[in-house]
């Protein structure tokens, strides 16, 4: 069995973006009404839902980028 070898510095601060970037756009659509991004809209609308999910998506991504990072192949 081979020891994993390390992830490119690249890919790492990319996943770590992703994930930071994933995170502010699902805490932004969650909060939209109280952050007044919404511009008078009441409740959880479809625009935000759909925001949330694709935060919730780029968070998963950046996350899994962290802890499994792609392998070199020789």
């Amino acid at each position: 069995m081979k020891p994993r070898t390390a992830a490119n510095p690249l890919l790492r601060i990319a996943s770590l973006l992703l994930l930071v970037a994933g995170a502010a756009l699902t805490i932004a659509a969650l909060f939209a009404d109280q952050l007044n991004l919404t511009f008078g809209g009441v409740g959880l609308g479809w625009k935000q839902l759909i925001a949330a999910i694709i935060g919730l998506m780029l968070l998963l991504l950046g996350l899994g980028g962290l802890m499994h990072p792609p392998r070199r192949f020789h």
